[in-house]
């Protein structure tokens, strides 16, 4: 099912299959991208319980969790909705359970002011014991011109470093240092339909998505995300920002899945919020 919100010029459109936004038009423009060459079904899914493609041992046993984890594919039932509010929730299930053995509940709550959309991931653990998970998001935002005209400029300038990853995917454990100055050049070749940007650990926690002229189009604001990923499908016209909890393995990675870099521990009874906020111009 769907659900529209309107504030001011801002237009969004959520569907319960995934608690995803499909359409945000601000001043009537569409600012998601909505597969104009069919190389990208997805909008702006949410992540969860994991982001990427790892391996997902838990007590010795490997769980098929695919790439992204199950929530963009799971009906979401609508919680709560206002003129400028909505409000989603997602818990566990005997399907889950079969892939992620852990009884939890996601609540996705999105407001809208003015040209700016605030969205908070609340995960709860209502299981009789310690769950562990990680969420990100995979938010498009489209361009008119060809991706070569613009840049994402940082709020503090300082070294961009990419962890080198492959087609499978997977970190190489390489890394190149795409800019010291905290503006990365959409036209550089690590962005393409088999890499993705992967940044770690930044001191900025805004990222704006501008012409290289200086014409702002969108700004992310991500608290608390350890990491910051960007990818773009061949020839579209869009880029995807992603703040993610967690990042992929190694090729060679064993771990438990508890023991994963950017993996989020709660305790039973215990909750996590995580937050975002975009903007657009």
């Amino acid at each position: 099912m769907e659900y529209i919100l309107n504030c001011g010029d801002l237009e969004v459109v959520f569907s319960t299959l995934g608690a995803e936004m499909i359409s945000v038009k601000y001043k009537k423009v569409e600012r998601l991208w909505q597969n104009d060459n069919n190389t990208w079904t997805g909008h702006a899914p949410i992540l969860f319980p994991i982001a990427g493609k790892i391996n997902v041992k838990i007590d010795g046993i490997i769980y098929p969790l695919l790439q992204h984890g199950f929530a963009r594919r799971r009906e979401f039932t609508l919680i709560s909705k206002s003129i400028n509010t909505i409000s989603f929730k997602l818990s566990y299930s005997t399907e889950t359970l079969e892939v992620y053995p852990y009884k939890f509940e996601l609540y996705v709550n999105y407001e809208l002011v003015d040209n700016t959309i605030n969205i908070s991931y609340i995960t709860k653990n209502i299981d009789s014991i310690p769950i562990y998970y990680s969420i990100g998001s995979h938010t498009s935002f489209s361009f008119p011109k060809t991706i070569d005209n613009y840049c994402i400029e940082f709020e503090k300038k300082e070294p961009l470093v990419n962890y080198i990853n492959d087609t499978y995917p997977s970190l190489t454990g390489g890394t190149i240092t795409l800019s010291n100055d905290g503006i990365l050049d959409l036209s550089t070749e690590y962005i393409d339909n088999k890499k993705t940007i992967i940044f770690k650990n930044l001191k900025s926690e805004r990222a704006i998505l501008k012409e290289k002229n200086g014409k702002p189009l969108s700004e992310i604001i991500y608290h608390g995300f350890p990491y910051i990923l960007f990818w773009h499908p061949l020839d579209s016209k869009m880029v995807c920002m992603e703040p993610w909890h967690n990042i992929l393995d190694s090729k060679d990675d064993s771990k438990e899945f508890k023991d994963k870099d950017g993996i989020i521990m709660l305790n039973p009874g215990e909750e996590k919020e995580l937050n975002q906020t975009i903007i657009y111009y």
